[in-house]
């Protein structure tokens, strides 16, 4: 995750350290601590399961971590019927009718952002170790469909291959 790969742990290689993640609150928190854990274990830090047991308490935060996703086509849309919350609202009945898309040139675009900082300060005194700046990651992915072949595949999050077994 590029967000996580430019932190630097050296200063505290050999230490406990507990990881405290009160102050992040995003929706992709396991995939994103799981990955500063990665860089952590691999810069020599011992990870302790809870504040008793660590020397340093590494506190992270997050100013956001999130997906935009934009779809677009040249083409007829694939229309529905209301959804059943809709339909047990208004108590109007309809037919459970959905047309295809006709498609000429369809696109569906998603970028990708996070941003993540830390403070590690002594569990006993509080007192600073380090700190970081707010370490920014970018990634996108554009898929392109065109006549109904594809999708041709861009960007820096590669296609995931589909094995039939």
């Amino acid at each position: 995750m590029q967000a996580v790969e430019p932190l630097n742990f050296d200063v505290l290689h050999g230490r406990r350290v507990y990881l405290d993640d009160r102050f992040f609150g995003a929706p992709e928190k396991p995939l994103v601590l799981g990955e500063l854990r990665a860089r952590l274990l691999l810069a020599g830090v011992s990870v302790a399961p809870d504040a008793n047991n660590a020397e340093i308490i590494l506190a992270v935060r997050s100013d956001g971590v999130g997906i935009d996703r934009y779809d677009s086509i040249i083409g007829i849309p694939s229309f529905g019927a209301p959804s059943a919350a809709t339909l047990a609202a208004t108590d109007v009945p309809t037919i459970g009718i959905v047309t295809p898309e006709v498609a000429i040139v369809k696109e569906t675009r998603q970028i990708s952002f996070a941003s993540v900082a830390y403070v590690a300060y002594w569990a006993h005194t509080g007192e600073v170790v380090a700190r970081s700046g707010p370490s920014l990651g970018k990634a996108w992915r554009d898929d392109w469909w065109v006549l109904g072949f594809g999708p041709r595949t861009g960007g820096t999050i590669p296609p995931v291959e589909h094995r039939l077994e």
